[in-house]
């Protein structure tokens, strides 16, 4: 199966199974695992489609639950992409409980992008991130952290922090926390459909974050580079202010579920009626609707794909709002670290090493 659209950007969840159960979390637990016969249809998809650049998002669930498949669909995803002259990233995104040594040094012979879920500090962390118990799951994924600081290279780890209404008057705090504990590049992740973002949390947000970049920019010339993903990525391709301009769901939404299903949204597949927002499945193809369009700025060839598929939606918890404030300070700072290294051998250095931390 080819598209006539690039794919940039696939969100490969190989099971819905996890060994946490986080509160916040939306994936709806059931036994289900990817066979390998469907992710190799969907790592195809991804290559076989226009443009050079390819990053594969493995999550789950937990994906380290379905190691089994990750062993060899890594290997197969790269051999692929030599064939198909392709650049590919290749980045697991893990609660990190289940790593051991065996697992780290298969993610360092392949290089990959290695992302690790993790909220701040142990009171934060344990808020939600819980074993079925309820006991929080901190400690054992402090354990693991010197392995792979150990093991990985930098610039290919990266935490994932997620953050509620509720945690964000504390974002900094724990931004810098896990500075502490070894990463220097994190992912600033707005929970959605959680709790509902009001305007008092919207503003520790803003806040927050603007906070968190003064304090990168102050480290900069001290010549100690920080990063957040969102201003790599920007700084890298413009994703961030071409997606809020408007661009093809296909280059950077699209997921593939474990039974194979094709979406846009894994929040509205798992929260909602699923099958409103299936638009294929990689193993019996594209509905007819998405086959032949093609994204072009108010052209009447383009379906409006992000209006149709997501405005049926009402977004009671105004995630969208607090997405919205993290894009846009991410995407000032990103100009203006770009406009620096124009005349600066310092931000110039930060920019070409950002550009190298995409990890999701």
């Amino acid at each position: 199966m080819r598209l006539n659209k690039e794919i940039y950007d696939m969100k490969l969840a190989i099971t819905n199974e996890c060994v946490l159960q986080c509160k916040y979390c939306f994936v709806k637990k059931k036994h289900s695992y990817m066979d390998f016969n469907t992710a190799k249809n969907a790592v195809d998809l991804l290559l076989t489609s226009s443009g050079s650049e390819k990053i594969l998002r493995i999550y789950g669930g937990e994906p380290l639950l379905h190691f089994s498949l990750i062993d060899k669909i890594v290997p197969y995803a790269f051999k692929k992409a030599q064939i198909e002259q392709k650049d590919l990233i290749i980045t697991p995104c893990t609660n990190a409980v289940l790593l051991t040594k065996e697992r780290i040094s298969f993610f360092k012979d392949y290089n990959l992008k290695l992302a690790i879920s993790i909220d701040g500090n142990k009171d934060t962390h344990n808020k939600f991130r819980v074993y079925s118990n309820n006991m929080g799951s901190f400690d054992k994924v402090r354990e693991n952290l010197p392995a792979v600081f150990k093991n990985i290279a930098r610039k290919n780890i990266a935490a994932a922090l997620d953050v509620t209404p509720s945690t964000a008057g504390k974002l900094y705090e724990n931004f810098k926390y896990i500075l502490k504990l070894g990463f220097d590049t994190i992912n600033i992740e707005p929970i959605h459909g959680f709790q509902r973002w009001d305007n008092k949390a919207q503003k520790e947000l803003g806040d927050s974050i603007n906070k968190i970049i003064r304090y990168i920019f102050k480290e900069i010339k001290n010549n100690n580079f920080i990063f957040l993903t969102t201003i790599n990525r920007e700084m890298k391709n413009n994703n961030l202010s071409n997606f809020r301009k408007g661009r093809c769901l296909f280059f950077q939404s699209l997921e593939v579920c474990p039974d194979g299903e094709m979406v846009f949204s894994s929040f509205l597949f798992n929260s909602l009626d699923k099958n409103r927002y299936i638009m294929g499945d990689v193993n019996a193809g594209i509905q007819k609707q998405y086959k032949n369009c093609s994204f072009l700025q108010k052209s009447a060839k383009c379906r409006n794909c992000v209006s149709t598929y997501f405005n049926q939606y009402s977004d009671s918890s105004r995630s969208q709002l607090s997405m919205k404030i993290r894009d846009l300070f991410s995407i000032s700072a990103a100009q203006e670290f770009m406009k620096l290294s124009e005349s600066s051998p310092r931000f110039r250095s930060y920019v070409t090493e950002a550009k190298e931390h995409i990890c999701f």
